[in-house]
């Protein structure tokens, strides 16, 4: 449990008190995991993504079919993904407003995804046929693909810069945090100080009387 100058921070944020969190490190570590299928992924669909831009080369039904399932296994992955960021409760406090960076992303790679998969779908139909309209469809697929891997690239990277944002503000809010509760100690110790004056003249105003009393009257 995160302390600060013999405070512990979750008594002083409440969105800290759940032990159920994570910590930063944790979820370091969950996110590379799943990084790490999503690259797997990723290597699969490349080599799908230089056969429909080989243009000499004819793609059969089966390959389709292949680059299809690599579509589903990507899917599977970015699903995964995003349920590790929908919940809340079991975040880091500073990821909560974070996470929707990355999330809008992993949306956007769901619905291309499944673009992509129709485009193979009807191609598969056709790809044995060689005419204008189906050079055309196998163009489309190829920039899909161009398009699919960038954007899983971006993921990559929006992920790194999060964990370091995600740790900026710890350090920000942990300052914070410090710089309060020094205020606050400062504060009430210039309170009891101001208060001592005050019971030590009443004291000599009483002593006064007992020394002096035809002085009061």
């Amino acid at each position: 449990m995160a302390k600060l100058k013999g405070v512990i921070l979750t008594d002083t944020w409440p969105g800290l008190r759940d032990s159920s969190r994570l910590s930063l490190k944790q979820l370091d570590e969950l996110i590379q995991s799943h990084l790490t299928r999503i690259a797997k992924a990723r290597h699969s669909l490349q080599i799908s993504c230089a056969l429909f831009k080989r243009k000499e080369d004819d793609i059969l039904p089966s390959q389709c079919k292949k680059a299809i399932v690599h579509l589903e296994d990507l899917n599977k992955c970015v699903g995964d993904f995003c349920e590790l960021f929908n919940d809340p409760a079991r975040l880091p406090a500073v990821y909560i407003a974070l996470r929707y960076r990355l999330m809008s992303l992993l949306y956007l790679i769901e619905e291309w995804v499944c673009e992509l998969t129709d485009l193979i779908e009807s191609f598969r139909e056709v790809c044995m046929t060689s005419s204008r309209d189906v050079a055309q469809q196998r163009r489309a697929i190829s920039d899909a693909f161009e398009t699919l891997l960038q954007q899983i690239d971006d993921i990559f990277q929006r992920a790194e810069f999060l964990s370091h944002e995600a740790r900026f503000q710890e350090q920000q809010l942990t300052a914070g945090l410090e710089e309060k509760l020094s205020s606050a100690s400062n504060s009430k110790n210039s309170s009891s100080s101001d208060r001592c004056p005050f019971y030590v003249s009443k004291k000599q105003i009483g002593e006064r009387k007992q020394a002096h009393p035809l002085e009061t009257e």
